[in-house]
């Protein structure tokens, strides 16, 4: 029973603690997201699991700051071990770091390609905001399709986005898409 316990103790803290983290991402407060990610995040040796979900959102909190090489760093820094899920975690982070840096230099293709290994992984997976990743990827293909030169494609992807955007009930997933 106290093993039950221990688990939804971390649960509920780690949901509130992902809630605050998200809110404080999407009001731009990066600073005060990096503070608490590091504040929080001891040694892997006392929950590994917790360690990497801050490691995890240190990596996008760099990736929102456009500190990409810091992000991919932080995501092979894991070692990629542990459970199916916690390596897709920080896989679909280092991929969309990639992505950015490659559409930064120009390198279109590539860009889409680290993308397309966000939307369509080799192997099935699921974790935490999994579908947010996918999406966001999606918004990249479609950035990399306008810059390209590549309109049509753009476009059709654009409604595709604008679709799945409206399918939630996020709306800064709706803001972006209508965008």
């Amino acid at each position: 029973a106290s093993r039950v316990g221990h688990v939804a103790n971390f649960l509920a803290h780690f949901g509130a603690f992902s809630a605050k983290t998200i809110s404080l991402l999407h009001m731009g407060q990066l600073g005060n997201v990096l503070q608490i990610t590091q504040a929080s995040r001891s040694s892997p040796d006392e929950n590994l699991a917790f360690y990497w979900q801050l490691s995890f959102r240190e990596a996008w909190l760099r990736s929102l700051a456009f500190d990409y090489e810091g992000a991919r760093r932080i995501c092979r820094g894991t070692g990629m071990v542990g459970g199916d899920n916690t390596v897709a975690y920080g896989e679909t982070i280092d991929q969309m770091a990639a992505g950015y840096l490659a559409l930064h230099a120009e390198k279109y293709p590539q860009a889409m390609d680290h993308f397309r290994n966000v939307c369509e992984p080799a192997m099935p997976t699921k974790f935490f905001l999994h579908w947010w990743y996918r999406l966001m990827a999606r918004l990249e293909s479609i950035n990399a399709c306008l810059l390209s030169g590549n309109l049509q494609s753009a476009g059709a992807a654009a409604k595709d986005f604008l679709l799945s955007a409206l399918s939630t009930a996020d709306p800064y997933l709706q803001a972006l898409a209508w965008d």
